[in-house]
């Protein structure tokens, strides 16, 4: 009974106080930080702006509530009474971190470097192509009041390369919001954010807009993905291994990869101007046209890509890097006019979704696990010290000089009764939740599903899609670089 009291007692401590801390984090969150993404999107007009709030607005919550967590655990640490079950610090983590998971997506990159194409066919795959997977299977659904007219809109430009016509390269920045499920059950939202603009220059009017609304992009994304078209790969393959003579032509391909580099340059350094968390933030780099890639093995393109970063040295940022590619067809065929003549059987366009995803739930997973131990870890020493405490209070009785003189009487004896029921208890519990941390990571739900999306790119799709790539330039295993 004092155990139980305790321990209600206990309980409503930390509801009250955990209600007061939120209260208190989400005042101040409305008040001043909210502030800075309005301003910032602004220039986007009514819908882009909403979405922009909404990127960051999710982001904001999840720092709080790590806050929230933090300030319950000092509670329980310095506490004697130890908890008595494992809801009263929070119910379910696992839920609340997919409640709140949102992958906020930064996509950009060169101009006809294939964004269109690569939005336009990863949404209709995902969507109403039914998604991906066999033993567990992967979707997108709409997510919002906009997201309905955004799988219409991709719809059609698909429907239109079925016809033969290749769509036509969008010039304004947007923010597409999905929800990813898997086998069903909605596990993650998606902020699908596509940049447009220049990465290294500002100008009044127009471009000055899409600056801002970049940087509002930039500072809430949770990857960034910067799209190299397969032909410049292929030009920096042929430069390299001599395939091209001196000519004028290579020349001006040398400018290209100049370009290309200084953009990749420019979104890195940007970033860390930004952002505090910038070289925690993992880059993808995702070739599309990778059919124009001399090679066919799918392993060498990505070869090529490693090489063309590594020269360049674009490695050495200390940023966690990937590497992919897709393509529209291995034997694709188009006209002078850019038109599909034949070979349309686009491959590896969800790739990216699912490496961001799957690298955003094993995050959230790591996160999971992390608080887990941490209120596993205090609550069994909160156990020991009150187990302690008992046996001090036993040693208390054994040692008084009358005990020792006449035995215990009989008022004491009840006293060593109900304690030695106490410590008894205390030792279950504890023991309960040794054994519920030594089976922490197996009822790690979300890296449970993060190994489903790597089983998914590693084993049922078609080919050697993607990679980890190290600082000296090596691959990386996907789950190493998932999971490390």
């Amino acid at each position: 009974m004092r155990i139980g009291a305790e321990a209600g007692e206990r309980q409503n401590m930390y509801s009250a106080a955990e209600a007061g801390e939120r209260r208190e984090m989400s005042v101040a969150a409305e008040a001043g930080e909210w502030q800075n993404v309005y301003s910032a999107a602004n220039a986007g007009g009514g819908r882009k702006r909403q979405k922009l709030q909404g990127a960051a607005g999710i982001g904001r919550k999840r720092k709080w509530q790590r806050k929230a967590v933090k300030g319950r655990k000092k509670k329980e640490g310095t506490g004697h009474m130890p908890m008595m079950h494992r809801d009263m610090m929070h119910k379910d983590m696992q839920e609340d971190l997919m409640m709140d998971r949102r992958a906020n997506i930064l996509v950009t990159g060169g101009s006809s470097s294939g964004k269109t194409v690569a939005a336009c066919n990863t949404f209709f795959k995902m969507t109403i192509g039914g998604g991906v997977g066999t033993e567990v299977s992967f979707d997108l659904v709409a997510n919002g009041d906009a997201a309905g007219n955004d799988i219409s809109y991709f719809a059609e430009l698909y429907r239109g390369m079925v016809k033969g016509k290749m769509p036509v390269g969008n010039t304004e920045n947007d923010i597409y919001e999905m929800a990813f499920r898997r086998n069903s059950e909605r596990v993650c939202q998606i902020s699908w954010m596509d940049y447009r603009g220049s990465l290294r220059t500002r100008r009044r009017g127009e471009d000055e807009e899409k600056w801002e609304e970049f940087l509002a992009m930039l500072e809430h994304a949770t990857l960034f993905i910067y799209i190299i078209s397969g032909d410049l790969i292929n030009d920096y393959i042929s430069i390299k291994d001599g395939s091209l003579d001196d000519t004028m032509e290579k020349k001006e391909k040398e400018v290209d990869i100049a370009v290309e580099v200084a953009n990749i340059k420019a979104l890195m350094e940007t970033a860390k101007s930004i952002r505090e968390d910038a070289m925690d933030t993992p880059i993808l780099f995702y070739v599309t046209k990778s059919d124009l890639i001399k090679y066919d093995d799918d392993g060498r393109k990505i070869d090529g890509l490693i090489s063309f970063l590594k020269t360049n040295k674009l490695l050495e940022s200390n940023h966690k890097i990937m590497g992919c590619h897709s393509t529209l067809g291995r034997d694709l065929k188009l006209s002078g006019d850019n038109e599909i003549i034949a070979g349309f059987e686009p491959e590896g366009f969800e790739i990216p979704l699912m490496l961001t995803v799957g690298y955003a739930i094993s995050e959230s997973g790591k996160e999971w696990e992390q608080e887990e131990m941490a209120r596993l870890d205090a609550a069994i020493t909160s156990y020991e010290v009150y187990i302690m405490e008992k046996n001090q209070e036993k040693g208390r009785i054994d040692s008084q000089f009358w005990t020792k003189l006449i035995g215990i009487m009989k008022k004491d004896r009840a006293v060593m009764r109900e304690l030695e029921n106490e410590i008894e208890d205390a030792r279950k519990h504890k023991g309960e939740l040794e054994a519920e941390k030594a089976t922490l990571e197996q009822n790690n739900r979300l890296k449970q599903y993060s190994k489903d999306i790597l089983h998914y790119i590693e084993e049922e799709a078609k080919g050697e899609y993607a990679c980890g790539i190290s600082a000296d330039g090596e691959k990386i295993p996907l789950g190493e670089f998932f999971f490390n």
